[in-house]
């Protein structure tokens, strides 16, 4: 096996892994050379999480380097978890973000692993909304209306900030009512999808929240990225993989006059429930907003699943009118022989990519077209089949 090159430096993929991590690349179409001269060790940068951990984008934006946590790092070596995540992604209809490798520098330190970017890239693209979202008090924007939005949390220390929003006796930073109305906003908006889309969404993450559950893991979260447009425009903002890419499929819907394109993706699902959850978990019973991130992994699964099988609103063909893409499994399973509504209300775009039109079909979904680089053997059925 050729060595792993990032950027301009070889690196050691971890001996415990490499081998499933090949493996993994080979099953996901994806080449082993994918950042040889398209990364810089010098663009890492904390994370904003709370570990703090670096992370930084290939040249080509479709994949993600970070380094590990030793509790993470400990959860890739264990092959009794390792193992069971790449039969998962392998096989396709998952929403878990793919890692596809796993290595160490040769000067030392800790060590890596390199993600697929379920966000798409490039010119042009404005995100109305970027959320995380664990369906718990920890929700929030990342992005509003193509502006980051800085974190600005409360600490107990901070006792002008804490009677101000308490009692209104002191003036509140701008920033921290723009984040706090952000959080609260992204806990409860409720995602408008067609019913076929909410169910090929929710039958995955159901799947991926119970591994995940069953492997002792908890404390990760729903990417999902949206964007707005008029129907019209649908063909200028969406964008559906093609040969190369990693993103997630979109998933579009018509809904009170616009044009709602969502990406979604379950990342960082990596930690452990172990002593110091366990002891994080009585602290923010006390003194935490509900609910609490911090709860066992089948609790946290239950609770995951439950909070987006509400967010996923499916309003019906008069108030939401399902578009899909030139793959037709960005909005219905049609592996398993999934037909479009019989409505004169459906609108699908066309699944020639050179002139995407709206237009009013009937009867079965526009055939299956070719999906980008996480796409699998079977046109019909590729393993990225995510909205």
């Amino acid at each position: 096996m050729a060595p792993l090159v990032v950027g301009t430096e070889t690196v050691d993929e971890v001996s415990s892994t490499a081998a499933v991590f090949a493996g993994l690349r080979a099953a996901l179409r994806v080449p082993g050379d994918l950042l040889k001269d398209n990364f810089d060790f010098a663009e890492l940068r904390p994370s904003g999480g709370k570990g703090g951990q670096l992370l930084a984008r290939s040249k080509c934006k479709r994949w993600f380097v970070k380094e590990l946590s030793k509790v993470d790092d400990a959860t890739l070596r264990d092959g009794d978890t390792l193992e069971p995540y790449a039969s998962r992604v392998s096989g396709g209809h998952s929403l878990l973000c793919r890692i596809v490798a796993h290595f160490e520098r040769r000067s030392g330190g800790p060590a890596f692993l390199v993600m697929n970017n379920w966000l798409p890239t490039g010119e042009g693209i404005v995100w109305d909304k970027l959320y995380d979202l664990k369906g718990t008090a920890d929700d929030k924007i990342l992005m509003d209306c193509g502006e980051d939005l800085p974190e600005v949390h409360k600490r107990c220390w901070d006792v002008r900030l804490m009677c101000g929003e308490a009692t209104g006796c002191c003036e509140v930073p701008a920033e921290r009512v723009r984040y706090k109305t952000g959080k609260t906003a992204a806990l409860k908006t409720p995602f408008p999808v067609l019913e076929a889309q909410r169910s090929q969404v929710l039958r995955e993450m159901d799947a991926d929240v119970k591994l995940l559950s069953s492997l002792n893991l908890m404390d990760y979260s729903m990417i999902v990225g949206v964007q707005k447009c008029a129907p019209q425009d649908v063909a200028k903002v969406v964008r559906v993989p093609q040969a190369g890419d990693t993103h997630a499929h979109p998933l579009v819907c018509v809904h009170g006059g616009e044009a709602h394109v969502f990406y979604f993706g379950i990342i960082d699902f990596l930690q452990v429930w172990n002593g110091g959850k366990k002891c994080a978990h009585v602290i923010k019973l006390l003194f935490a907003p509900r609910p609490i991130s911090t709860v066992p992994p089948d609790k946290y699964a239950a609770q995951f699943s439950q909070f987006f099988h509400k967010k996923l609103v499916s309003e019906g063909t008069s108030a939401a009118r399902g578009l899909v893409g030139p793959l037709a499994a960005a909005a219905l399973p049609v592996s398993s022989g999934a037909t479009a509504a019989d409505d004169d209300d459906d609108v699908f775009v066309d699944a020639d990519l050179a002139e995407i039109e709206l237009q009013e079909v009937d009867g079965k979904a526009p055939a299956s077209g070719k999906g980008g680089m996480m796409a699998g053997v079977e046109p019909a059925a590729p393993p990225i089949h995510t909205p």
